[in-house]
């Protein structure tokens, strides 16, 4: 065994044996603690996988920052998937999600933007389903909502749902359809 091997050979079974003496020597506190997350959402759309159509979903939470195509994040919401229909997609499914961890209660509104649509004599209207989630642990997850909406033109920008969240519960109330502009927020 060379010189530079037996040298990596030696530090990893210093490593190794550090590991093994202290690991016995957590503190029990830490063994102990399950955190449970508290107030997750995920909101899904999706449109007919066979349409070149651009639809932007848009969240806005308690705090006002909408979160969407050219805004990603913010605090606590995240834009995980943009779809832009055909363009740029290799895939097949025509979906947005946005996601929201340890969200706080409040008012929170959902809305749909029809950026493009090049499918307008198959397809003069664009439906689209939303669904939205909620977990208040990492185990389960619950359907609370669920809409359909339709998109009529390019530009065109729709509320789907205004609603308020309980982060404790997990549970929604206060439903509405009321138009809240968000994109051009």
């Amino acid at each position: 065994m060379n010189e530079a091997n037996r040298t990596s050979f030696l530090d990893m079974l210093f490593v190794l044996i550090l590991v093994l003496i202290l690991l016995p020597h957590q503190p029990e506190n830490a063994k102990e603690t399950i955190l449970e997350p508290k107030g997750n959402l995920v909101i899904e759309v999706s449109w007919p996988d066979d349409m070149n159509v651009d639809v932007d979903l848009w969240v806005r939470g308690p705090t006002g920052r909408a979160v969407g195509y050219s805004s990603k994040n913010s605090e606590y919401l995240d834009l995980l998937r943009d779809d832009l229909g055909r363009t740029a997609d290799l895939g097949k499914l025509n979906y947005e999600i946005v996601y929201g961890r340890e969200v706080p209660s409040g008012d929170y509104v959902i809305n749909l933007h029809l950026y493009r649509n090049r499918n307008t004599s198959k397809w003069p209207t664009i439906p689209v389903d939303l669904t939205v989630f909620s977990d208040t642990k990492s185990t389960s997850k619950t359907k609370v909502i669920q809409e359909s909406a339709k998109l009529h033109f390019e530009g065109e920008e729709i509320t789907v749902v205004r609603f308020y969240f309980d982060a404790e519960t997990g549970k929604i109330t206060d439903r509405n359809y009321v138009f809240t502009p968000l994109r051009s927020n």
